[in-house]
């Protein structure tokens, strides 16, 4: 069997959109058996119940079509199409990064602190890319600012 016809080792998508990743031999004997996997877990045991708005199905006797309804970030990771026959074995696989905008994991929330005591105000931002989180305050007239990259 020859190696998979469309070729992206990569893939960078925004959440809520929907795609298809596609699996196809250039040659090979039939019939053809397809099975696709995310990280390495066949995608029977992943996205139970709906499969997470993921569909395969085959387009024809030579393609195999991986659908998502509605990206999001549990669908970010590397998929692997495989194609067999008697013969042997063609594999294929890209990773699949979804774009999600900056989310509060843990909100800051408003604190009382007496003067001249320590402060401390937890956050945590997430999101795909990672998201700097800047913290920006006035004291004594002036204005302060704090960046922190992503970890």
């Amino acid at each position: 069997m020859d190696a998979f016809a469309q070729r992206e080792e990569e893939q960078i998508l925004k959440q809520g959109i929907r795609t298809r990743l596609l699996c196809g031999v250039s040659q090979g004997d039939k019939p053809l058996d397809f099975s696709w996997t995310k990280d390495g877990q066949p995608l029977s045991s992943l996205f139970a119940g709906s499969r997470g708005g993921v569909n395969v199905r085959e387009v024809d006797a030579d393609s195999s079509a991986l659908t998502f309804t509605n990206l999001s970030a549990v669908h970010s990771g590397r998929y692997e199409c495989a194609a067999s026959n008697a013969a042997g074995v063609a594999r294929q696989s890209t990773q699949l990064f979804v774009q999600v905008p900056p989310f509060w994991s843990i909100e800051p929330r408003d604190v009382s602190v007496l003067a001249g005591q320590p402060l401390t105000v937890h956050c945590q931002a997430d999101g795909y890319p990672k998201p700097n989180v800047t913290w920006t305050w006035i004291s004594s007239g002036k204005l302060f600012s704090c960046f922190h990259p992503p970890n």
